[in-house]
């Protein structure tokens, strides 16, 4: 039942002042029907506390489960069991609110008491003001005091439809802010399932990634001596003694890939750099041997065209394959 507002000139609209009556002896039946609905149900609290305190271990036990596998097939069979237990916590948490409802049933059957005593002061005071002949000093208060009587009886039949059918201004067990938190949980899942995802095409990343480390390995082992081109769009590998070239998108697998195969801060750093600037990572490679170990050693340079000019830093590096 919504909130009721009042008109100025109801103490003169009689009619209006019915359809109100009306309407808190309708909205009072289906509150006493829907208290004697729960009074008659009468859950088993204890029972109902176990109940909660095992759903709640339950939910924890999965979370903790899903965290660990990080899997996204597992995820999604124990989100389906998840989706169930969130269903059974919905009941419980309804369940204790009655519950609570029937421990308050000496307060609510007072409130019950006190509106239809305020529904009968009403009818007597409008067939009061109904007698004819009556003078303005004795219609003024009596108007007054119905005007106030019925505000004050839809303001309680408000409250306590706010307390039976939308469950407010009730002291609830610290079981039923317990559920509510591990349904807060449930509802978080998602974020699990994105970190799972995340994660997983984390490891395909890699695992391609290393893939292609052996290809360009490979190829400076067989060429032993060649150029290397690197901007924003590619990776251009090219043999001095062959001809050969080999083309890379420099897509995410091929930055994992330069991860793998450079462990060289700065650059790393000029890598970062190349999807802000107009940047190009030019110069290079050529194979060694050192203590039976092949070796590659690069002569890069840093180029960047800035203001009309071009900046170039050198950067060496070694790696062994």
């Amino acid at each position: 039942m919504d909130k009721l507002e009042y008109s100025k000139t109801l103490d003169l609209n009689y009619r209006q002042i019915s359809e109100n009556v009306y309407q808190i002896e309708n909205s009072l039946s289906q509150l006493m029907d829907k208290m004697l609905f729960i009074l008659e149900k009468r859950t088993d609290q204890s029972q109902l506390t176990k109940k909660g305190y095992q759903l709640i271990a339950k939910t924890q036990q999965l979370v903790n489960e899903i965290k660990n596998r990080k899997n996204i097939l597992y995820f999604e069979e124990k989100e389906k069991e998840l989706k169930q237990i969130q269903k059974q916590i919905d009941i419980i948490m309804d369940e204790l609110v009655e519950c609570t409802l029937i421990e308050n049933q000496k307060k609510i059957s007072s409130e019950f008491e006190a509106i239809i005593e305020r529904l009968n002061k009403i009818k007597q005071l409008t067939s009061l003001l109904s007698i004819p002949h009556l003078y303005d000093r004795q219609k003024k208060p009596m108007q007054q005091e119905l005007i106030s009587t019925l505000k004050v009886a839809k303001q309680r039949v408000y409250l306590l439809d706010e307390l039976i059918n939308k469950k407010k201004n009730v002291n609830l067990p610290n079981l039923y802010y317990d559920l509510k938190a591990i349904s807060q949980t449930i509802s978080d899942i998602e974020k699990i399932r994105k970190e799972i995802e995340q994660e997983e095409i984390k490891k395909r990343v890699y695992s391609q990634a290393s893939l292609r480390k052996k290809e360009i390995e490979t190829f400076f082992i067989k060429e032993m001596e060649g150029k290397i081109y690197i901007d924003k769009k590619i990776i251009l590998l090219e043999s001095k003694l062959t001809g050969r070239k080999e083309e890379y998108s420099l897509d995410s697998i091929s930055k994992a890939t330069l991860n793998l195969l450079f462990d060289d801060k700065k650059f790393l750093e000029a890598i970062t750099e190349l999807e802000k600037s107009n940047l190009a990572i030019v110069g290079n490679f050529r194979c060694f041997n050192e203590n039976s170990i092949l070796g590659v050693e690069f002569e890069l340079i840093k180029r960047k065209i800035a203001f009309d000019m071009i900046v170039a830093k050198p950067i060496k590096l070694r790696i062994f394959v």
